[in-house]
């Protein structure tokens, strides 16, 4: 039997028993003594070092020595501790080892960065290096107290070495910010070390723009002086400063009421034109910044959309709807009207508002209800300075075309020119109707938009036709003009009251030099003649021309000679060779409303009862005024102005 170890608890007897199976039975008894004294020796080594011999607890049992290591260093880090058992000579010593294992706090901490200042929108990469941690650290980064997330770092262990690694953009707003690298021991407090960076951001300019000084939000009004602040933050400092209206550079310039001082505008006395979009530029090493549109708001009193007077054109007892469009901040407007001329000066009070815009309705009674209409508007800012003018003129039908003349220069041709009489106020067109006398019929019917003056082609020689010319405008028609021709081989024959007739005629005896050298010395003789009576006809300022309306259905009667006693523009020849015309009467035109004017009189006179006078004159919804000369049958020339 052996008994390993041997404890004080095995002491005592013990028996050996044999038994034989054909003998008796043995047994031996033997007394077992434990050595257990005197009390072990227990201490505690260090190496080749004592570190403790003294025991603190001794019974019959046990004794124990407890070591107390006073203050751990890093240099006892995986230090082997023997604790060694000896009580005799006749006994070997007992050795038991502890290895000491040391949480320790980081050592120190290192932020690295390869960059002196860094750029906005660019990428950078930090490493953050720490030693002497055990365990491992945990390492964050933080830009000023927000703690950045861990998407773009990573950690490194290298033996005493641990690495963590920031890949960052920063922007214009990094700038003077702390970035700080920080490392910790988990499982001891207080280890926790950092290291910081001040942050150098390179950025282009980040601009805005605010009004200042205004009545309200972004908004002042007329006359009043606006300042708006640039406020701008770079790095490195701007060098240039820029600002914008509508998207084009101001300059300054006080005659203007625009000044330009450092990072302010001041606007004097603004007005309508300085309202929309303000900005400001800023620029540096890094770019130019740009501010976002500022809206300048300017509460102004209403004004007229137009600048010139407005023409409307009526007829006695006619509706006229006369519109007021006006601009205004607000838009809240309040309309005033007033009717006046030389009889009257009164109120307009029936007219409608929509929005910016009024609408008079005016129907003139007689020529005394003919005048200037003025339109004013009213807001929360005030009272519209200059009033919109809307002149009310009289129009009607046109008169009749004058002096008309008649050439046939070949056997199917006719060209017919008159020349136009006044057109009522409104722009006219010119209408020709040639009637086959014979057959009763319209053969043609012309239109002219400018002048009255006709071509008339494929005519059939021979032919009694009647020409009736007339005037039309959108207020009716003239009375008409009549001419009745009779067509030949060749021939130029003009309407008696012409005042190229005399030259025309000659051109027409001219013609006639074919028939024979006596015909051509009669006609000279003639020509002269005439001549000698136009001038005194010019002298004594008559002129006098009786016609004779031709009947249609009369048939051979139609072809005659002129009926214009001693009118020496009607020149009798041979209807075989010539066509003759008839002038049908015209009767003159009304001189109720016609002023005389001078030959050299200009149409501005028109205006002088007109308080603007514009050399341009506007349309209207209603129509559009012309003023038209009209030459009377005296040689002066007349226009028709309302009375």
């Amino acid at each position: 039997m052996t008994i390993e170890p041997i404890e004080a608890d095995d002491a005592g007897r013990y028996r050996c028993r044999v038994d034989y199976r054909w003998g008796r039975t043995l047994n031996n008894n033997m007394i077992l003594h434990v050595v257990g004294r005197p009390p072990p020796s227990v201490t505690w080594w260090r190496g080749i070092q004592l570190l403790d011999k003294e025991h603190e607890k001794e019974d019959i049992e046990e004794v124990m020595n407890e070591l107390v290591i006073q203050r751990l260093a890093r240099t006892d880090l995986n230090a082997e501790l023997l604790c060694q058992v000896w009580n005799s000579n006749l006994t070997s010593s007992i050795i038991a080892a502890v290895f000491l294992d040391l949480n320790l706090k980081p050592l120190d901490v290192r932020l690295i960065s390869s960059e002196i200042h860094y750029k906005a929108g660019q990428k950078y990469i930090f490493e953050c290096r720490t030693t002497g941690s055990r365990p491992e650290p945990h390492i964050s980064w933080w830009k000023d107290y927000v703690l950045l997330d861990n998407n773009h770092t990573t950690l490194t262990h290298q033996s005493n070495i641990s690495v963590g690694t920031l890949e960052i953009n920063f922007t214009g707003s990094d700038h003077g910010k702390n970035l700080t690298c920080r490392v910790i021991n988990p499982i001891i407090d207080n280890s926790g070390l950092e290291d910081v960076i001040t942050l150098k951001v390179y950025y282009k300019p980040q601009v805005s723009v605010f009004l200042q000084g205004g009545r309200t939000f972004q908004a002042v009004h007329e006359d009043d002086d606006a300042y708006l602040d640039c406020i701008v933050k770079a790095n490195p400092v701007i060098s240039e400063i820029t600002w914008n209206f509508q998207g084009n550079k101001l300059k300054s310039n006080s005659k203007d009421g625009i000044i330009i001082s450092n990072h302010s505008l001041t606007l004097k006395k603004v007005g309508r034109k300085q309202r929309g979009f303000y900005s400001c530029s800023a620029r540096n090493s890094e770019g130019q910044g740009n501010s976002d549109d500022i809206e300048l708001k300017i509460k102004y009193k209403p004004v007229c959309t137009h600048r010139r007077a407005k023409f409307y054109t009526a007829m006695i007892g006619e509706l006229v709807r006369i519109e007021c469009l006006v601009d205004a901040d607000p838009d809240d407007v309040t309309f005033f009207w007033r009717f006046n001329n030389s009889r009257h000066d009164r109120e307009i009070l029936t007219h409608t508002r929509f929005g910016l815009k009024s609408v008079a309705r005016f129907s003139p009674v007689d020529e005394s209800d003919f005048g200037t209409f003025t339109c004013k508007g009213e807001n929360s800012v005030g009272m519209q300075k200059d009033g919109c003018k809307y002149i009310l003129v009289s129009v009607g039908p046109p008169d009749p075309v004058i002096n008309c003349t008649l050439t046939n220069d070949t056997r199917d041709f006719l060209l017919v020119e008159c020349k136009p009489g006044y057109d009522g106020g409104l722009k006219q067109y010119f209408q020709m109707e040639v009637y086959d006398v014979n057959r009763k019929h319209l053969e043609i019917n012309m239109t002219s938009h400018s002048r009255p003056v006709f071509d008339v082609t494929n005519v059939t020689p021979g032919t009694s036709l009647i020409l009736m010319v007339y005037a039309i405008n959108d207020k009716g028609r003239s009375s008409v003009v009549e001419m009745k021709v009779q067509t030949s081989l060749f021939a130029e024959r003009q309407f008696g009251n012409s005042p190229s007739s005399p030259l025309k005629s000659v051109l027409g005896i001219l013609f006639g030099v074919l028939a024979g050298v006596i015909i051509m010395v009669i006609t000279i003789v003639f020509v002269f003649r005439l001549k000698h009576n136009r001038r005194e006809k010019d002298l004594s300022g008559e002129e006098h021309i009786k016609e004779e309306r031709p009947t249609i259905s009369r048939g051979d009667d139609i072809v005659e000679k002129s009926t214009a006693s001693g009118d020496p523009d009607l020149i009798p020849l041979q209807p075989q060779s010539l066509f003759v015309i008839t002038p049908l009467p015209v009767d003159p035109p009304e001189v109720t409303g016609i002023r005389t004017l001078a030959h050299t009189d200009r149409k501005a006179d028109f205006l002088t009862d007109v308080e603007e006078q514009e050399d341009i004159v506007e349309e209207t919804s209603t129509s559009v005024i012309y003023i038209q000369e009209q030459e009377l049958y005296n040689g002066e020339f007349r226009i028709r102005t309302p009375v």
